[in-house]
């Protein structure tokens, strides 16, 4: 299995969208570390197929409802959930999210895989 780095795709204070990630190269399977959300958040992994191309839409799931497809990690206080996403193969991905934090900013990270 390869795994590229962890990359950060933040998204800030009163903002829905990170900016482009660009994973290095094109990988089947994208990981995604992120701190806990608003349980109806909706995540939406979004792909393009060349750097500042229009992304489009491959993936989404509900905090709250896919939470069977979330990794749930907490010690103390602090908390941080995964998600296994299929990208089928892209490089450049977005993340969007149906609503915008709030006085603060998410620090998501993502990572890609390919066997």
């Amino acid at each position: 299995m390869i795994i590229g780095d962890w990359l950060a795709a933040t998204i800030a204070d009163g903002a829905q969208v990170s900016a482009e990630v660009n994973l290095g190269r094109p990988y089947e399977t994208l990981l995604i570390s992120f701190p806990d959300l608003t349980n109806d958040t909706k995540i939406t992994v979004k792909v393009a197929e060349e750097t500042g191309d229009t992304p489009y839409e491959l993936h989404s799931f509900d905090y709250a409802t896919g939470r069977n497809k979330v990794i749930d990690i907490r010690s103390g206080d602090l908390a941080q959930f995964f998600a296994q996403v299929p990208i089928g193969g892209f490089q450049f991905i977005t993340l969007y999210t149906d609503k915008a934090p709030s006085s603060t900013t998410w620090a998501i990270r993502v990572c890609g895989t390919r066997s």
